[in-house]
């Protein structure tokens, strides 16, 4: 059995490499769903979860996620914007395997991560898919 939680953060990005307007820097109200299966007989506690998703997304929330040697990276910290770096450019696939990564090694003993899927618009999504 699994359980899914999911949450909306809303973020700011741009594809350097993109020809169109995707190379601009915009925004997205991102929703991202977590499956996730107990590692034991016990029950997951939505809440639980729901807390861990929230810690793994905050840096996200209301930043410009930008790849690290992104030009407007040192500019827009220098204005004080929240800015979150990633080493490869932060696609939506992008963000979901970071999300993985993120709950797997936070979940540990207590649960397995199935995916992670982010939607970027009602219309687009990438899912992840754990190791199994």
């Amino acid at each position: 059995m699994t359980i899914t939680v999911s949450r909306t953060v809303s973020m700011g990005h741009r594809l350097m490499s993109y020809v169109g307007l995707c190379s601009s820097p915009h925004g997205h109200n991102m929703r991202v769903e977590v499956e996730v299966l107990a590692a034991t007989k016990e029950f997951l506690d939505f809440k639980v979860v729901d807390k861990v998703l929230g810690e793994v997304l905050e840096p996200f929330d209301h930043a410009m996620t930008l790849q690290d040697d992104d030009p407007l990276v040192g500019m827009l910290k220098s204005l004080k914007f929240r800015v979150n770096t990633f080493p490869v450019e932060p696609t939506t696939e992008a963000i979901a395997a970071h999300v993985l990564q993120r709950m797997t090694a936070r979940g540990f003993e207590r649960w397995l991560v199935r995916s992670v899927k982010v939607f970027e618009t009602e219309k687009y999504s990438a899912t992840v898919y754990a190791h199994t």
